[in-house]
């Protein structure tokens, strides 16, 4: 959210003047973190200046954002929306508030409303994708993750966010329906655009595995562990790609890898998994 916002239109009105004044009072709050009071300028802008959109639009984020009060928010989108009807990124935001309330047609209207205005609006088209998924609507799914991903091959979802989860998702409900082939292909691809991505590295080879391609499995896998040495269910996944290419002293190494570190506490069901392969590999061992 941008600090201040200027009145820069061709004979700015007075109402608009003192409607952006309240605004930037607002943001000032909102920026200090008083969101009750960043409300009051905002809405108090609206007053004076009910055609004032982007004051409507900034009001719906700090109702989403701060607030989670995502019914309003969405009041604040869809405000701003029907001032500036072919604006894309109001859409957008209409379609995440209603999909926090657990609409997800509504949603899904919102969110093609905004691709239909920027074809390369990505970020859209992904939870476009995600929404549709949810709704059991695959195979739209896999056409908005698709846009997602050509519209923006190293898209971001947050600053924290090493990319690549239009990627995922889209291979991920590949595997779902045992299109592991298409799954390889789709990681590959997402690994080559976002290199940092351990998500990614560990989806290729979970879908290498489902492929019987232990070998390759295994280089994933331990490309994952480089990338986050405590990646937990890369370092289980690793012993089993040792195991299933036959490789049993690695399993056995690895394994005892896992259970020794801390991941494995966190992770019980693994843990009591990652303990019975290593005991019938000892046994066969000592046999």
């Amino acid at each position: 959210m941008s600090l201040l916002v200027a009145c820069v239109l061709v004979g700015c009105n007075a109402d608009r003047t003192a409607a952006v004044r309240e605004l930037n009072v607002g943001m000032e709050a909102f920026q200090a973190g008083s969101s009750s009071e960043a409300v009051e300028h905002m809405e108090e802008a609206l007053r004076i200046d009910p055609t004032f959109a982007e004051a409507a639009y900034l009001l719906g984020q700090v109702y989403q954002m701060r607030l989670n009060n995502y019914e309003e928010a969405a009041r604040g989108y869809r405000r701003a929306l029907d001032l500036e009807p072919t604006n894309a990124q109001y859409a957008y935001r209409l379609g995440t508030a209603l999909v926090d309330q657990g609409k997800l047609d509504d949603a899904v209207t919102q969110f093609e409303k905004a691709v239909a205005n920027d074809e390369t609006f990505s970020r859209a088209w992904f939870r476009l994708g995600l929404t549709q998924d949810r709704l059991g609507n695959h195979t739209d799914a896999v056409a908005s993750y698709t846009r997602a991903i050509e519209t923006n091959p190293r898209l971001r979802m947050s600053k924290e966010d090493p990319g690549g989860e239009h990627y995922h998702a889209l291979a991920d409900l590949y595997l779902r329906f045992g299109l592991s082939d298409h799954a390889v292909q789709v990681y590959e691809n997402g690994v080559q655009n976002n290199a940092t991505s351990t998500r990614l590295l560990h989806g290729l080879g979970v879908a290498r595995m489902e492929l019987g391609r232990f070998d390759e499995a295994a280089q994933s896998f331990e490309a994952t562990m480089k990338q986050e040495p405590g990646h937990g269910s890369a370092n289980f996944n690793l012993a089993v790609a040792h195991h299933r290419r036959g490789d049993t002293d690695g399993a056995v190494a690895q394994l005892e890898s896992f259970l020794a570190s801390g991941a494995a506490t966190q992770d019980v069901a693994r843990q009591a998994a990652a303990q019975a392969l290593l005991t019938e590999l000892q046994e066969d061992e000592e046999k």
